[in-house]
């Protein structure tokens, strides 16, 4: 993460129990040491957000809380038409 990630994301990495490596000046910079640092330890860089496959699980999410809000919807709008 760069060095200027705010500290309540840094905390809430290390609560999960994961390493925090802060580096550079911008996000750019920091993703650069981070697959640096892969290649180095035989990782995986998986990117944050930038990534078809990350893309498609974000879209997943947002489609199910959205048939789950639709379904609120329809149930308290019978709600009110039962009323």
């Amino acid at each position: 993460m760069p060095l200027a990630t705010a500290d309540i994301k840094v905390d809430a990495v290390r609560r999960l129990q994961a390493a925090v490596l802060l580096y550079g000046v911008n996000f750019d910079e920091a993703k650069a040491k981070a697959i640096e640092i892969a290649h180095q330890q035989g990782y995986t860089y998986v990117p944050p957000f930038d990534h078809p496959v990350v893309i498609a699980g974000q879209t997943t999410i947002a489609m199910e809380l959205l048939h789950k809000l639709l379904t609120l919807i329809m149930f308290l709008c019978r709600l009110v038409v039962e009323d």
